[in-house]
């Protein structure tokens, strides 16, 4: 039983790995979109990083609920 416990689900630990760039990616994503005027080709790659990574936070709750 303690062999069980003691193994790590690397699946687990790269879908943290990627939550956590994510929710790095949303709070640079609000700086560009913060910073510069609509329709300028900053706000775009602000927003679509922004719009990518928002998947972060919910990536975190998942893994936290199966652990």
């Amino acid at each position: 039983m303690r062999n069980l416990l003691r193994q790590r689900n690397t699946n687990l630990d790269i879908a943290r790995i990627i939550a956590a760039v994510a929710v790095v990616m949303i709070h640079c994503g609000a700086m560009f979109m913060a910073e510069y005027t609509p329709h300028t080709q900053e706000f775009m790659i602000g927003n679509l990083f922004e719009s990518v990574s928002q998947l972060g936070v919910p990536l975190f709750v998942m893994v936290s609920g199966v652990l």
